[in-house]
């Protein structure tokens, strides 16, 4: 039943996957909070939620993850709880990091708290001002063993994970200049059957909600120990389709950079976690895990997404972002209207009313620009609103010098009448979160698009 109305949902504002479920909108009462003192499970040692569904003898649960290493390559470890939080979502609730200290490079700040019930007893909660130190990890695993994975059977024959994350206002990508892309501020990390331990990254700033499309295109393996490693030409991977998703048993979500992301106490959002399969033929190849930032105060869009190539001197890419209020296809690309490109001086990026912007690093895959709407367009950015986008490779062809994946690049793609992969869109839509308050001037011609809000938890957590 639980599927039929998520299809039905999806169909009805404009959107038509081939299938879909929600893994977790934190609206549901199946699942259950779990500490040390309420609830306790043997899998969850800080704070979490488990699932009351079974598979088997297998249940899901995702837990706050009490990172240990602590250095600057593997991570430090972050102090605060989880919560249910039913004001800032993009649809009936969210998931709610709060984060109230932790360590650094150059200390420890706070008291050691992994739960609410944790906070509650401690009588050291104040940490010194204008020190940043967090990046709240969440884990989200089912209880199978990693020697014996049994696989999420929600995710089999899907090609996508999507979510939304929002970040600390103050949360920035970078400072640029001379060999410094854009820098990431969500690593996802799936576990699966065709490789292990897999990176996906993700470059968009903090402030307003994300929307993150994790595909079959890691750009990292973590038992990769260099370039050699790499199966294709310029440190390059390929999109492993739903083989990907259908053996992933295990994925966790962290924030950026270690060092902290910004002064506690904070929060970090994360609502809409849901795989699918979308059936249209895209560029996997050159356009991979596409993530959508919108902050609603100055109308401002973000994009951000990985580029196939790294180590390489002419992997000088460019692309091009267009728009829509209905569903864009490869067919009717060119009918969406190109956005407004914003300059940024950091990354050397000009305004462009034709939506274009080129990679700022060729050595790295990081690409990222911000970019607006038309200023009519701008009026339907209401609360519950989806707004879809397609990003295209624009760049020149053939390469002039240098080593790439052509072969990957120009794999003609039956499915898309010959075409080739490179020339197909990548797409990825936006729903206007539920507390956006801009009205149009006496303008009603979004009330349809609005998606329906959501039965909410019965079981909040204040």
């Amino acid at each position: 039943m639980q599927k039929i109305f998520i299809l039905f949902l999806l169909i009805i504002c404009g959107y038509s996957y081939s299938y879909s479920e929600v893994y977790q909108n934190f609206d549901s009462n199946d699942w259950i909070y779990s500490s040390n003192l309420i609830n306790p499970n043997e899998n969850i040692k800080t704070c979490g939620f488990y699932s009351k569904k079974t598979y088997g003898k297998i249940y899901d649960y995702f837990t706050y993850y009490r990172n240990t290493y602590n250095n600057s390559h593997m991570g430090f470890e972050t102090y605060g709880y989880l919560a249910i939080d039913e004001k800032t979502a993009v649809i009936g609730n969210s998931l709610r990091i709060i984060v109230t200290g932790g360590k650094n490079s150059s200390g420890e700040y706070g008291a050691p708290i992994f739960s609410k019930e944790d906070f509650l007893k401690s009588d050291k909660k104040e940490i010194p001002q204008n020190i940043k130190v967090g990046h709240p990890t969440i884990y989200f695993c089912n209880t199978s063993n990693s020697d014996s994975p049994v696989y999420f059977p929600y995710a089999k024959g899907c090609n996508r994970l999507s979510l939304y994350v929002k970040m600390p206002k103050d949360l920035t990508n970078g400072t640029g200049g001379s060999g410094n892309p854009p820098q990431l501020t969500v690593d996802i990390g799936p576990f699966n059957g065709v490789g292990g331990h897999w990176y996906h990254g993700f470059y968009n700033q903090g402030g307003g909600w994300t929307h993150i499309l994790v595909d079959g295109h890691p750009i990292h393996n973590n038992s990769w120990a260099d370039a050699k490693s790499y199966p294709y030409p310029s440190s390059s991977l390929r999109d492993m389709g739903t083989e990907y998703f259908s053996t992933m048993y295990r994925w966790y979500i962290t924030f950026l950079p270690y060092e902290g992301i910004s002064v506690p106490p904070y929060s970090v959002w994360i609502d809409e976690i849901e795989f699918y399969n979308d059936p249209e033929p895209q560029n996997n190849e050159t356009i991979n895990s596409p993530a959508i930032t919108y902050h609603p105060e100055p109308n401002l869009f973000e994009v951000g997404f990985s580029d196939k190539y790294k180590n390489n001197e002419h992997s000088d890419s460019k692309y091009e972002v267009r728009y829509s209020f209905s569903q864009i296809t490869n067919d009717n690309y060119k009918d969406a209207k190109p956005v407004i490109v914003q300059p940024d001086d950091r990354y050397n990026i000009s305004m462009n009313i034709d939506g274009q912007f080129n990679k700022f690093w060729t050595y790295y895959p990081n690409v990222w620009a911000a970019f607006k709407l038309s200023p009519q367009d701008e009026t339907k950015l209401t609360s519950g609103t989806r707004v879809y986008f397609a990003i295209k490779d624009i760049s020149k062809r053939p390469y002039n010098i240098g080593t790439f994946d052509r072969e990957g690049d120009n794999a003609i793609v039956p499915s898309a009448d010959g075409k080739k992969r490179i020339d197909l869109i990548k797409r990825i839509d936006y729903i206007v979160d539920k507390n956006v308050q801009i009205v149009p001037p006496k303008i009603d011609d979004n009330k349809n698009k609005k998606r329906p809000q959501k039965v909410k938890n019965l079981r909040i957590i204040s």
